[in-house]
């Protein structure tokens, strides 16, 4: 869901709807609210999928975490699943920490 991008997205987001027609690409109506949330709300109203994850565009996403998080779903009896995010600095080796310090595990990619 683009919230009005001024920058390059909109061309880069054709590009990658050219060769990869499972990717939908939608700007937020100028009658809808602004901001993250919103934006969110109105993607989740559209969406078709049996499975929703937010992504950011400053957001960075290790290569296996879909998969490996649809796999402990599918064999889970949970309906949800919650994963802990890292709060980068301005590089990604400089880790500042984790997002929410209530969610804590040892192994960070452990599947339950």
């Amino acid at each position: 869901m683009d919230d009005g991008s001024t920058d390059y997205t909109q061309k880069l987001m054709q590009f990658h709807l050219f060769f990869d027609p499972r990717i939908s690409y939608f700007r937020r109506p100028r009658n809808r609210l602004k901001e993250a949330n919103a934006c969110r709300n109105y993607g989740f109203e559209l969406s078709k999928g049996d499975y929703i994850n937010w992504f950011d565009n400053d957001d960075l996403m290790h290569p296996e975490k879909l998969e490996r998080q649809l796999n402990s779903s599918e064999n889970s009896d949970y309906n949800f699943s919650v994963c802990q995010t890292l709060v980068f600095g301005n590089k990604i080796d400089n880790i500042l920490g984790s997002r929410n310090p209530l969610i804590i595990s040892d192994y960070p990619f452990m599947t339950i």
